[in-house]
């Protein structure tokens, strides 16, 4: 994960400082992170788990700069949750003045599934009314 960062080595350095977090705070924070990964959730839901971490950690933690980058990698804010449903709906719509874009963007929909399975898990009812 690391990679994904500017500098690897220093995103390397703030994920073992994070590890090393003793209990309570350290597990938790980290089922939060895990949380953002296998759930994905809309905007409102992404900034709640980042208000959680944050409280967790405290306002003068060293780690808390990283900490707030890690959660906007994580959540995926720019193809995430939203944008699936915003696209999903569109195109079932069909009368907004967006289908064509939508349709477009629907060829996105199996790339961002293929990087993170669990991203199609609650619009399960969108996708069957698109297929049917």
């Amino acid at each position: 994960l690391s990679q994904f960062f500017p500098d690897p080595g220093m995103a390397n350095a703030h994920f073992l400082k994070l590890h090393a977090l003793k209990a309570p705070t350290g597990p938790k924070v980290w089922l939060l992170l895990k949380t953002l990964v296998q759930e994905p959730a809309d905007q409102v839901g992404t900034l709640k788990v980042q208000e959680e971490v944050l409280k967790r950690l405290g306002p003068k933690h060293p780690e808390l700069k990283f900490t707030k980058i890690l959660v906007g990698k994580l959540s995926d804010k720019f193809f995430g949750a939203d944008f699936v449903r915003l696209v999903l709906n569109a195109v079932l719509e069909d009368e907004s003045d967006c289908s064509d874009a939508a349709k477009k963007c629907l060829a996105l929909i199996p790339e961002l599934a293929a990087r993170n399975k669990n991203l199609l898990l609650s619009e399960e009812d969108l996708l069957d009314a698109l297929l049917t």
